[in-house]
């Protein structure tokens, strides 16, 4: 989309820096009937044209999601119309989350953990799901997991393009750098901390190009 929400007293961002001229990265978001929010995010397997198309298929997906589904039903479904364009070697990793007033929902198949700033404790909890990107198993039970947001509560999502970024000597940023750095950043406003973020990649870096596609989606609570 070309814009976040606007709802729910939550401020929202999100980013993304492709590898190649087509990404493999993919955010997008939906009303719900009910006045609920549901948000997706998510990293197909590898980046370009290929990856490009199954980001493409499961948006479509996304959008066409039959009402009434809990999050693991609706990961399901999109599970089956992946295994159904029979690509081989290709997986959709993806999360979903439901917003509703201070409750979030999310269900994840394969995607990095989700990080959640408490702003009453000033410290970062990993919340961390267990589940094959979508389209490599018919019945995973995916489960779902809840969590109460507080006044000045953030939430940061990114694609393993982030923990996995490399420097000119092959050194990955890391896994357990990445809660420490939204820790850094957690308090500033959605769009600055998610430009925050992507300067500290481009300084890992140092110069050297991306390998894969770089992704961040960040919320707030007002």
């Amino acid at each position: 989309p070309e814009a976040p929400p606007e709802c729910c007293g939550m401020a929202f961002a999100y980013g993304l820096r492709t590898a190649t001229e087509v990404g493999g990265d993919t955010y997008d978001h939906r009303t719900l009937p009910d006045g609920g929010i549901l948000l997706a995010f998510g990293d197909a397997t590898g980046h370009g044209l290929q990856a490009g198309l199954l980001v493409t298929a499961v948006k479509a997906l996304f959008h066409t999601l039959p009402p009434g589904l809990s999050l693991p039903e609706a990961l399901l479904f999109i599970s089956e119309g992946v295994r159904s364009l029979r690509m081989p070697r290709m997986a959709m990793a993806l999360t979903l989350l439901r917003r509703d007033d201070d409750l979030l929902r999310f269900a994840a198949a394969g995607m990095p953990p989700l990080l959640h700033f408490k702003a009453a404790e000033n410290q970062v909890e990993t919340h961390r799901t267990l589940g094959p990107p979508l389209g490599q198993l018919k019945h995973f039970p995916y489960t779902e997991q809840r969590l109460r947001l507080g006044p000045g509560d953030a939430i940061l999502l990114c694609s393993d393009g982030f923990p996995e970024c490399l420097d000119p000597g092959n050194r990955m940023l890391g896994y357990e750098r990445t809660a420490p750095l939204f820790h850094r950043y957690a308090t500033l406003p959605p769009e600055a901390l998610l430009q925050a973020l992507f300067a500290e990649t481009e300084a890992w870096a140092q110069g050297r190009p991306l390998a894969d596609d770089l992704s961040f989606l960040v919320m707030r609570r007002d």
